[in-house]
């Protein structure tokens, strides 16, 4: 592409066929405007332009239909990173009450305090285990076959390695 005066030649040729009567200057276009009189002011436009005012009035409420709707997506989007932010928050806090919780049974937890815990609920215990009180992993266990082999990778516990090792 050539360029002219530093304008787009290809550009140079539309605007010389759109508005034939500009005359060219060495770095802008300057269009002769004629005086307007007040009949010009007065009359009426003509088709051409009426139909490119309609064009325009519709391409007008297009876009602001496409905006309403960019909007309302833009505003459920920014509900949506609202929510997951918090639901971060609530997630980090529960890490960390965990973490705590974790580190003092680790420390207070002794192979003999968990002897004596479970001595404590064996009436509780016993009464899960007779299907007296209602417990989902005893159902499944009492189900038997893959039911209860899924039990093992299921345990939840909040008890380190040494402390099921009691």
């Amino acid at each position: 592409r050539s360029k002219t005066s530093g304008i787009n030649a290809e550009y140079d040729g539309e605007f010389s066929r759109s508005f034939p009567e500009a005359v060219k200057s060495d770095m802008y276009y300057v269009l002769s405007a004629a005086d307007p009189s007040i009949d010009n002011l007065l009359a009426p436009p003509d088709a051409s332009v009426c139909a490119k005012d309609a064009e325009l009035d519709r391409l007008d409420r297009e876009i602001k239909e496409r905006k309403d709707v960019a909007d309302a997506h833009f505003a459920e989007m920014d509900k949506r990173i609202m929510e997951e932010k918090f639901q971060q928050v609530a997630r980090r806090k529960r890490f960390q009450i965990n973490k705590e919780r974790r580190d003092l049974m680790e420390r207070d937890l002794s192979a003999e305090k968990i002897r004596e815990l479970f001595r404590q609920n064996k009436d509780y215990l016993l009464k899960v285990y007779n299907g007296e009180i209602f417990s989902e992993r005893r159902e499944q266990f009492a189900k038997g076959g893959i039911h209860r082999d899924r039990l093992r990778s299921k345990m939840i516990t909040p008890f380190a390695d040494k402390h099921l090792d009691a």
